[in-house]
């Protein structure tokens, strides 16, 4: 099935459709073209006395500027490329950070500070072509990870970390809070097709990519593509999680409704991205004790505004090993 740029949206709210597999890609694709000079965090520095301050605001305004302009022109330089995207994202440079020690995402260098057990379970929701699972071993080489991926174009990727962890375990079902089917919308561009900003909503799939994101963006190059791919629920995996990481670009309700019973019973730590204070993700945990998180680098702060972070945890109190730190929004 194709539907062009201009095609009607498809709602599939009735499905209870929850494992977007787009936030990978579109977290990768904002963060390796964004420019990393720290401008904003100099100017306050540099700024001494009211003459100077009183010209912070403007060249914040012009560093805000550049950097949109820089953002999209990366964005657009990639995408010219027919495999662009891909050249962007392989696998490869995953296994390369692994290999150096280091998590592809800053926040799961957090984890160690929480209350696991020697041998964790980890579950990944929306394992994409395995950066999570690598970040997931770089900190806890001893866990048992599961990691959930729909998209067969990129689970044969991450059926081949299996051959290197013997104690991963992929799984091709999305997750959702009741079991069905349910249509996979593909984006592509100029020959690129975007598996990582896939998603189970036609709009999310659609939409990321415009002129907001892509300088000299053309929509007659934009289509979207789709397939019919298997949901279960995660209450019904038999799992035992210290930890979920959810990667599902604003369906994270969905995700943990469907493992409600499983979440009340052995109170993993849950990373997900964007949850903001009092949305229904944060709401549905909140009365089992869980608290909204960010991690600043060195500790856990609540969160009571705007997320600052690409990343949120939600925290049952047992799994601190220090208290959080007090944070003005």
């Amino acid at each position: 099935m194709q539907h062009d740029q201009q095609g009607g949206a498809e709602t599939h709210e009735e499905a209870g459709i929850v494992h977007d597999p787009a936030g990978n890609g579109r977290a990768e694709l904002a963060r390796l073209t964004r420019p990393r000079w720290g401008v904003v965090s100099w100017l306050p520095r540099a700024a001494s006395g009211g003459a100077q301050l009183s010209h912070l605001g403007h060249w914040k305004t012009i560093y805000m500027v550049f950097n949109d302009f820089a953002t999209r022109f990366a964005v657009m330089m990639v995408l010219r490329l027919p495999r662009g995207y891909d050249l962007l994202t392989p696998q490869w440079r995953y296994i390369l950070l692994y290999r150096m020690r280091r998590p592809h995402e800053h926040d799961f260098r957090a984890l160690p500070l929480l209350k696991f057990s020697n041998y964790p379970l980890l579950v990944d929701v929306g394992g994409n072509i395995g950066q999570s699972v690598l970040s997931l071993y770089t900190v806890f080489p001893a866990a048992t990870v599961v990691s959930f991926e729909p998209n067969p174009t990129v689970f044969r990727k991450l059926q081949r970390l299996t051959k290197k962890f013997p104690r991963l375990t992929v799984i091709p079902n999305g997750l959702s809070d009741q079991t069905g089917e349910a249509e996979l919308f593909v984006p592509s561009y100029n020959g690129n097709v975007l598996t990582g900003l896939a998603s189970f909503d036609y709009e999310s799939a659609r939409s990321w990519l415009s002129s907001d994101r892509v300088l000299r963006f053309d929509p007659m190059k934009l289509t979207v593509s789709s397939k019919r791919l298997p949901l279960v629920r995660l209450d019904d995996c038999g799992l035992q999680p210290d930890f979920i990481k959810i990667d599902v670009q604003g369906t994270e309700y969905r995700v943990l409704a469907g493992g409600l019973e499983t979440i009340r019973t052995y109170r993993p730590v849950i990373m997900a991205e964007t949850i903001r204070c009092g949305s229904d993700a944060h709401k549905i945990l909140e009365p089992l004790g869980y608290r909204l998180m960010e991690f600043d680098g060195r500790s856990f702060a609540e969160v009571r505004g705007v997320p600052r972070r690409l990343n949120q945890f939600l925290i049952p109190a047992e799994r601190l090993s220090d208290p959080p730190c007090k944070r003005e929004n």
